[in-house]
């Protein structure tokens, strides 16, 4: 199963943390500051990982708001038939929390205080994941 980690860049230490752990438990995960070089056309390459991975992961974080990318992703992530039940969001910190779009409260949202409870996040994710597969 493939991953799509969507995130701020403010928030790129704390989703290569995940990752990491992601990748631990046997899961594929496609971070943009890993697959982008210089020169890439970034919409392009970041449209065609979505169209190729299985499911996404998206931090939110205070730092969302000023991140129209990670609203892009999410928008392209809910209105894809392909990642139906396959889209978890994890609420960081508890500013975080009134920031959760409506839309995702149908979802199993992972809520955890800072990045410190990483660990946590990365078997919640692990377990719905590999479960649904």
């Amino acid at each position: 199963m493939k991953i799509f980690l969507s995130h701020s860049q403010r928030d790129a230490a704390l989703a290569q943390k995940i990752a990491h752990g992601l990748r631990a438990e046997g899961l594929q995960i496609w971070l943009p500051e890993e697959e982008l070089l210089p020169g890439d056309n970034w919409a392009e390459r970041i449209s065609r990982a979505l169209d190729e991975c299985d499911s996404m992961v998206v931090l939110l974080t205070p730092n969302v708001t000023q991140s129209s990318n990670v609203q892009w992703e999410m928008g392209y992530a809910l209105g894809n038939k392909a990642y139906s039940k396959r889209v978890i969001p994890i609420v960081v910190g508890s500013e975080a929390e009134s920031m959760l779009p409506w839309i995702l409260e149908r979802f199993q949202v992972i809520r955890i205080k800072n990045a410190s409870d990483a660990g946590k996040a990365v078997h919640e994710i692990a377990g719905q994941l590999l479960a649904a597969a």
